[in-house]
């Protein structure tokens, strides 16, 4: 009677996990020269099998643009990142951002929201000038240094989108630069930067003062008299405008009076005629 072979799978694993199936057919001999062997190779290592159900669990950050990632797996994103975790089964979540230190922290499957609070990196700005000895400000704010020094902002001049790096210098222009957050380099430690100034001569500025004023006006005035026949006179007088002036008229106490007979009289009024004629 005549029978279908039936074919017998003998599965052997190696030692380093990797198995092969071998099948073989009635009748072959142990060396196999009559039969046909098919081996299938399998993968060095095994996934690992859930054991618990799979919750999802909230991974957020204290800086926007953040990026989580759940080590030794395939999940990633942006944060708040909801990652598929074993419930219970504890998770090591690396979160980054451009300008903080990278943070691990250990999350367990099916926790509350887990939030990472990262720490900005320091920001560092070599200064230089050309010439040297230049006072740093940063925003009209002196730092105390010189140049060339390295300029570590605080943390309220790292969280603006740019910066104003100020060089001083006797007998030179101010020298202003700005500085752009973003096109800072990105290190492991730190975020760097670099400001560079060649320094301009600041023209001379020559003050012309007025002389003094030195000058000083004099003037002197004179009067004159004149005497009509019936004995009044009338006096006018001139001045400088800077100086003094007097005028003596006719009929005033300091000047003198001619009589119609050509007689004169030192002061007051010329004498009667009537009065001439009783005195012998």
């Amino acid at each position: 009677m005549l029978r279908e072979h039936v074919a017998e799978e003998v599965a052997n694993k190696n030692p380093d996990g990797s198995g092969s199936a071998l099948a073989t057919n009635p009748g072959s001999n142990a060396a196999g020269s009559n039969g046909s062997a098919a081996i299938a190779s399998g993968s060095n290592g095994s996934a690992t099998v859930p054991t618990g159900p799979m919750i999802e669990t909230e991974i957020a950050s204290n800086v926007a643009k953040a990026v989580v990632t759940v080590v030794d797996t395939d999940q990633t994103g942006p944060a708040p990142f909801k990652a598929k975790l074993e419930k219970d089964k504890a998770y090591k979540v690396r979160v980054q951002a451009p300008g903080y230190t990278t943070l691990e922290l250990d999350v367990n499957g099916g926790q509350d929201k887990a939030t990472a609070k990262l720490v900005a990196k320091p920001h560092v700005i070599t200064v230089s000038s050309e010439p040297a000895g230049a006072m740093i400000y940063v925003d009209n704010a002196p730092t105390g240094k010189r140049t060339p020094s390295d300029i570590e902002l605080t943390a309220a001049q790292a969280a603006k989108k740019s910066v104003h790096i100020q060089l001083r210098l006797g007998g030179y222009r101010l020298a202003d630069q700005i500085v752009d957050g973003s096109a800072m380099t990105d290190s492991d430690t730190k975020m760097t930067g670099t400001v560079a100034a060649k320094l301009v001569v600041a023209p001379v500025v020559v003050i012309h003062n007025p002389p003094p004023n030195t000058g000083s006006g004099s003037g002197s005035g004179s009067g004159s008299a004149t005497v009509t026949p019936d004995g009044s006179g009338s006096g006018a007088g001139s001045a400088l405008p800077s100086g003094t002036g007097s005028a003596t008229p006719a009929s005033g106490g300091g000047g003198s009076a001619v009589t119609p007979t050509g007689e004169s009289k030192a002061g007051g009024e010329p004498e009667p005629d009537w009065s001439k004629k009783s005195n012998p």
